[in-house]
């Protein structure tokens, strides 16, 4: 029997198979996969969070970008609709 092993840190994988005969080669194939993730996390360079907000958070729309702009609020330009709305209400003293 054969099996597949995809290690991934970081959008970065490496791929390997394992032919199974004995107990034994499945303990070699999750000792690679441990070395590989070591490495993986060694060379994958880290992927930036500019903004600590969940990938499916939606964006702060246009009209509240104008909003923060006009009263000078500044903020992030990958701010979230959550968070620009919180910063409206706080400098609004809401």
């Amino acid at each position: 029997m054969t099996l597949h092993f995809k290690p991934t840190y970081n959008f970065q994988t490496v791929e390997f198979d394992v032919d199974m005969e004995k107990k034994e080669d499945l303990d070699g194939a999750f000792e690679l996969y441990a070395e590989l993730i070591k490495r993986l996390k060694e060379v994958a360079p880290e992927q930036p969070n500019n903004n600590n907000s969940k990938p499916n958070e939606p964006l702060a729309t246009e009209r509240q970008k104008e909003v923060m702009d006009k009263f000078n609020i500044a903020y992030e330009p990958n701010i979230t609709k959550a968070k620009a709305s919180k910063l409206i209400a706080d400098s609004m003293g809401k």
